[in-house]
């Protein structure tokens, strides 16, 4: 027993390293906290991988299976430090419009340094001035298909979306919203005290 845990886990380093997904997802279904819990939940289905670029969560994701009878998520924290930890199941609120769809993991051909160079290009291309301060991705099927779901949060204060194809990596659609605008008050004054002084001009 003791030999398997040993053998998992070096595996488990390996893939961590490379970010390699369908090998993560491959060990971590063969591990056995993953087989004790399929016991329990025989109807759940690959949801997602997350990914976290940052120092803190480096070698480490995490993959998430969803149940669609019970709209609910449990959530196995895969890392080189603390090997597997497993988030207890957690209620789902779904949009009716986008439904969580199973992810065939025998189609996400690419490592993680792969997604965040393309991206990285494409968002020195197309958004010069939008400068990162936290970015992650998602691995999930979408209406739009499989994607690596990437998302930058800015200096900017906005959020710059990109997604990827699983398949070839090409750019599917990408965007980038304002979060916050911390000029609105000082908009908001300005068009009180036009409003004001035309009011006044009026009574005069």
């Amino acid at each position: 027993m003791r030999r398997f845990i040993r053998i998992s886990l070096i595996k488990f380093d390996a893939a961590l390293q490379m970010m390699d997904f369908k090998k993560i997802v491959s060990d971590l279904e063969r591990s056995p906290q993953w087989k004790v819990w399929r016991k329990s939940d025989k109807d759940a289905f690959l949801a997602h991988i997350f990914v976290m670029n940052d120092e803190a969560n480096q070698d480490a994701c995490q993959v998430g299976y969803y149940d669609e009878k019970k709209a609910r998520m449990v959530t196995f924290v895969i890392s080189m430090e603390g090997g597997i930890q497993t988030i207890p199941d957690q209620e789902v609120l779904q949009d009716p419009q986008t439904p969580i769809l199973p992810l065939d993991i025998s189609k996400v051909d690419h490592i993680d340094t792969a997604v965040w160079k393309k991206c990285d290009e494409f968002r020195v291309l197309e958004y010069p001035k939008s400068f990162p301060l936290k970015s992650f991705f998602i691995v999930q099927n979408t209406h739009l298909g499989q994607v690596y779901n990437v998302s930058y949060l800015t200096m900017a204060y906005t959020a710059l979306n990109i997604k990827l194809s699983t398949v070839d990596l090409a750019v599917i659609t990408h965007s980038e919203q304002q979060l916050m605008r911390f000029d609105k008050g000082e908009d908001d004054l300005k068009a009180a005290a036009a409003k004001k002084k035309a009011q006044a001009k009026k009574d005069v």
